[in-house]
């Protein structure tokens, strides 16, 4: 079975791809809310950690993809899931995840992994076994790394994590186009450019110093981020003068 490629969804304003922060996921206040109940009920830390996890998953993390019968599965980003895991340290709760066991075959990779939160001396783990598929051409260390990455996955929905998207039904959604979403990510620079008084050439001739000559439509999404960054700060600038 041929899966198409994965399109992220997250988008800003402007139409830019968003990588997630922990802050994305336990916010300060949250935080703090989450603080004061481990204060009171320190015992029941791990029901902390389900709370969390088990909130239900921002339709903007979530992504599809192409399965059997032309049908497009819903899921969860390797990134989110990493970034997710990194939000609970935020409470004081530790976590560790190790790959007990690896088995490598011509056909696929898998991987058991061990996912284990910790809190004042006293844990709580999670084992499961995630796989991938083995590709010709692809280096067998990127195949090790898709596996693990699954099993991390699979270990977290054991606490909660994404099961409102994993339990989704199947359906047919036509992904939407590529060109469509560079086109969007660059018309949102140049907004940004706007901003801070800059017609399209000034946008252009910014983008072309900083990347080496390179065109704003040449650009991969993460270079498109990192323009935009650099536009917001200026604009920040400028408005704070």
């Amino acid at each position: 079975m041929e899966v198409s490629k994965a399109i992220a969804v997250r988008r800003d304003d402007t139409g830019l791809l968003v990588i997630p922060s922990t802050s994305d996921i336990v916010s300060d206040n949250y935080a703090l809310y989450l603080m004061a109940q481990l204060k009171e009920y320190p015992d029941a830390w791990i029901a902390v950690v389900s709370e969390v996890l088990s909130r239900p998953t921002p339709i903007e993390w979530i992504e599809k993809r192409e399965g059997p019968g032309k049908k497009m599965f819903a899921y969860v980003e390797g990134t989110y899931a990493k970034v997710t895991r990194q939000a609970i340290s935020r409470l004081g709760i530790a976590s560790d995840f190790e790959i007990v066991q690896t088995d490598v075959n011509s056909a696929e990779v898998n991987c058991l992994g061990k996912l284990t939160f910790k809190y004042k001396g006293v844990s709580s783990s999670s084992m499961q076994w995630g796989r991938a598929d083995a590709h010709s051409g692809v280096p067998i260390g990127n195949t090790k790394k898709a596996a693990t990455t699954d099993a991390l996955k699979k270990c977290m929905s054991e606490f909660g994590w994404a099961l409102d998207v994993y339990s989704m039904e199947p359906e047919a959604v036509v992904l939407p186009d590529p060109a469509e979403l560079k086109a969007e990510a660059v018309k949102g620079l140049y907004n940004i450019g706007a901003r801070v008084g800059m017609i399209k050439d000034e946008v252009d001739k910014f983008v072309s110093e900083q990347t080496g000559g390179k065109k704003a439509e040449d650009l991969e999404p993460k270079d498109l981020t990192a323009m935009k960054r650099k536009l917001e700060r200026i604009a920040k600038e400028k408005e704070g003068a």
